[in-house]
């Protein structure tokens, strides 16, 4: 993602920006369903 990010910095390619902010955006939703499942675990 880094090198996706610099190259779409060099040719002002908004479509790569884009298509990073989606992969971050699917880690992000990941990590918010994978939160309260390890939450509930350390509970017990």
């Amino acid at each position: 993602m880094i090198r996706r990010l610099l190259q779409a910095n060099l040719r002002n390619d908004a479509q790569a920006i884009e298509e990073v902010e989606g992969l971050l955006s699917n880690i992000a939703e990941a990590w918010k369903q994978i939160s309260p499942k390890a939450s509930f675990q350390e509970s017990r």
